[in-house]
């Protein structure tokens, strides 16, 4: 005689449980009836005011050409489009889509329900299917070609489940109406921002029209006084004319040069002392104290800026009037 053990009995009475209640589910399932989906309030809606400058009064202002959002009145009077107006399009249609969304919320709500008693049916429906032998997914075995030696292997879904899919809608769109605004809201911005900077690279350009077109002036007046037989003189030309006046701004000019370059030494304030002939006293005073800097060992232009006889002083004992045409043409080209 066979003896059962007490765990084997309720391992047995676990099955039988198990079974009882996958019939008593299979003989509970009701499919109810699907359910539709609400309609949103349309962003086209009137109540909706997505352009600052134009009103609804003729009509849903949303799908609108993105320049129309920048219109102040008609549309022939395109504006120049600045940050601060880019800004203030942007926060209203800000505000009006926390509209749309404050007023679709009650809907939106309804229709997770609708989505969620769905999902439900689209449920007991797989389950009737599966008791009936039918995978929501199904593999077929064709040759692709005449000349395939081997079947390829294709997966498919069942009919139904599209079937499903078509008429008994479990997602409610919410998103994809929320993303249309966000996309209408991106297409604003980046056209605006095109704007702005289209308008600053022209008013640049302008700008730059201005500046040459002074520094021509500027480079003609010192071509008739510096130059007069060279109506073509370059600026190097120009100034090396001016430096030839005067030997304490021709010496200021080459320490000055050698404070933001010394990269090769003192080259160029041993140039520039090269060109200072001492004629006083206080000539000699000067061309002493450089020398000694030249001669140091230590390297570094900053001894010109602090030093008793800096460029500055030699700047300030130079002739005013050759000084303001050398600070001209220094304007002209980057000396520095």
């Amino acid at each position: 005689m066979r003896i059962i053990s007490d765990d084997s009995i309720e391992g047995m009475l676990a099955e039988l449980q198990k079974e009882i209640n996958t019939l008593k589910d299979r003989a509970d399932i009701v499919v109810a009836e699907r359910k539709f989906l609400k309609e949103y309030i349309p962003y086209t809606d009137k109540k909706f005011d997505w352009n600052l400058y134009n009103s609804n009064q003729y009509g849903s202002n949303f799908n609108k050409q993105t320049e129309y959002f920048f219109y102040k009145g008609s549309s022939y009077n395109k504006p120049n489009i600045t940050k601060e107006m880019l800004e203030k399009v942007l926060s209203n249609f800000d505000s009006t889509t926390e509209q749309w969304v404050e007023d679709n919320k009650g809907i939106k709500s309804e229709n997770e329900e609708i989505c969620k008693h769905n999902i439900e049916q689209c449920d007991k429906i797989r389950v009737i299917m599966k008791e009936f032998g039918i995978r929501d997914n199904y593999s077929t075995f064709d040759y692709k070609s005449s000349r395939s030696r081997k079947k390829t292997e294709t997966k498919r879904s069942a009919g139904y489940i599209s079937d499903l899919n078509r008429i008994c809608p479990a997602d409610s769109s919410y998103k994809v109406k929320l993303g249309n605004i966000k996309s209408k809201r991106s297409e604003i911005e980046k056209y605006g921002l095109a704007k702005i900077k289209e308008t600053q690279e022209l008013k640049a350009k302008e700008e730059k029209e201005l500046v040459d077109q002074k520094k021509n002036q500027m480079l003609s007046a010192l071509r008739v006084k510096y130059t007069p037989d060279n109506y073509l003189s370059s600026e190097d030309d120009l100034l090396e004319a001016i430096l030839s006046g005067d030997k304490y701004l021709n010496l200021a000019h080459y320490l000055s040069m050698n404070r933001g370059d010394w990269s090769d030494g003192y080259n160029y304030a041993i140039y520039g002392l090269s060109k200072f002939h001492a004629d006083t006293e206080l000539d000699k005073l000067i061309e002493q104290e450089i020398g000694i800097i030249c001669a140091n060992e230590d390297v570094d232009g900053r001894y010109f800026r602090d030093c008793t006889y800096s460029y500055d002083v030699l700047f300030g004992m130079a002739n005013k009037v050759l000084f303001a045409d050398y600070s001209l043409c220094c304007e002209c080209v980057d000396l520095f």
